[in-house]
């Protein structure tokens, strides 16, 4: 089981897993300097130190920007880790039988939630208020960063990520070879294969009972083989005493 460059499989995915590990720690690492760089920013124009149009605002927005990019690219890169992963424990040979439908929406939803972000510019939008009387209306310009800035939140599932592939589960060998081991159990898909799962499962419940209960009948005493080993106990004290 040897690679071209001499190795073998078990050191690929050594390998494998540190860069994957590294790469969700600076994944995490981009995601919370943009995250601080987003609060700062909104914090400096809530207090009125600089305007959204100002250089400094423009300026951080620029660092969050960088920092969005950059962090879209390593979730790409930690995708195709997982990928190598996939193909290295299936010896699989063609990468493309990795990315089933569920794999690709999970990447397409990560790219979404971590390519959200303000934007270096200026926009706004109309927001209207109807006060409580009915009738007074007015009218504000509202930053659209204010709605770009929330969903930046929820880049902190990188967080839990990293947490778990520090967890032993992930750096213990033999943690992992256990688990590549458990991935070799066969479970039926179909209701109909689940059914008759259960109903077997259920009949070899029933039928260990029935057979321990035939030799715990068997190992049991008849009513004159009781007679006589009291008998005999009797015996035993009355020689005693």
């Amino acid at each position: 089981m040897k690679d071209e460059k001499g190795g073998g499989r078990l050191i690929a995915r050594q390998r494998l897993y540190l860069s994957r590990r590294v790469t969700s720690d600076y994944a995490l690492l981009c995601a919370v300097l943009g995250i601080i760089v987003m609060i700062i920013e909104n914090e400096l124009s809530a207090a009125g130190i600089h305007s959204k149009s100002s250089m400094t605002s423009l300026t951080l927005k620029g660092i969050i920007l960088i920092s969005t990019a950059v962090l879209l690219g390593l979730v790409i890169k930690f995708h195709v880790h997982e990928v190598q992963l996939f193909m290295n424990a299936n010896s699989a040979e063609d990468w493309r039988i990795a990315l089933t439908c569920h794999r690709c929406f999970n990447i397409l939803l990560e790219l979404t939630i971590c390519g959200i972000c303000p934007l270096p510019f200026n926009l706004s939008f109309p927001w209207t208020t109807v006060h409580s009387d009915g009738i007074t209306v007015s009218t504000t310009e509202v930053p659209l960063d204010v709605f770009l800035s929330i969903p930046m939140l929820f880049r902190l599932y990188w967080f839990g990520r990293v947490m778990l592939l520090h967890s032993r589960l992930f750096t213990d060998a033999s943690s992992r070879s256990i688990a590549g081991l458990n991935r070799g159990d066969v479970v039926p898909n179909t209701y109909c294969g689940r059914g008759v799962a259960v109903i077997t499962g259920i009949l070899g419940t029933c039928t260990s009972s029935m057979v321990v209960a035939v030799i715990a009948r068997k190992l049991e005493l008849s009513r004159a083989e009781k007679h006589v080993h009291n008998f005999m106990i009797d015996v035993i004290l009355i020689i005693v005493f």
